[in-house]
């Protein structure tokens, strides 16, 4: 997909989902935290960034926890777990999209503290395009897939990418099934 074509579907999207992220921010606010969570992470050709999301845990527990939550972990707020259950979280990565530092689909952008899990080829071939809101591996079975697992279906991504692969990607997100979880 063209960078222009990409970032009017990201303005689209923004517009008609305003009345859907508005109250979630002043719900997720409710809990006495930003409801805004961003974070530095690493995208093409290693650049840092800013990535935006809706605070979903508990100020701070980033810091005092790991990067990878579990289905009941005890960070995330009560607000958060619906916002989480239905991928709101990363409605803000729009405007990441229209900043550049992202695409609409595309691996998942790392923290910085995740890049020593990579052989350098494979990270090189990872970071030779932009990090995407979802990807191949976010419809082929999400945190149900191992580390190993999904760097395969992101490296197949990045050597096979197409505008129809993309679009078949977005549908996927978009509308969800059991067989697209599990393939």
């Amino acid at each position: 997909m063209s960078r222009y074509f990409q970032v009017i579907i990201a303005i689209i999207m923004l517009v008609v989902l305003l009345p859907i992220l508005i109250p979630i921010l002043i719900l997720v606010g409710f809990d006495g935290h930003s409801p805004f969570f961003i974070q530095q992470r690493v995208g093409r050709y290693g650049r840092l960034f800013n990535l935006y999301k809706i605070r979903t845990m508990v100020a701070k527990s980033e810091v005092i926890g790991s990067y990878q939550t579990q289905k009941n972990d005890s960070r995330i707020t009560y607000v958060g777990s619906f916002v989480r259950r239905f991928n709101l979280d990363e409605l803000l990565q729009l405007f990441n999209v229209i900043k550049g530092d992202m695409n609409l689909v595309g691996p998942r952008p790392d923290v910085v503290e995740q890049l020593h899990l990579y052989e350098e080829r494979d990270l090189a071939l990872r970071l030779s395009v932009r990090p995407g809101i979802t990807g191949l591996a976010q419809v082929s079975g999400r945190s149900a897939l191992t580390f190993n697992e999904r760097l395969e279906l992101d490296k197949f991504y990045v050597r096979k990418r197409t505008s129809y692969l993309d679009m078949n990607i977005l549908i996927k997100t978009i509308f969800p099934t059991s067989k697209n979880l599990q393939n």
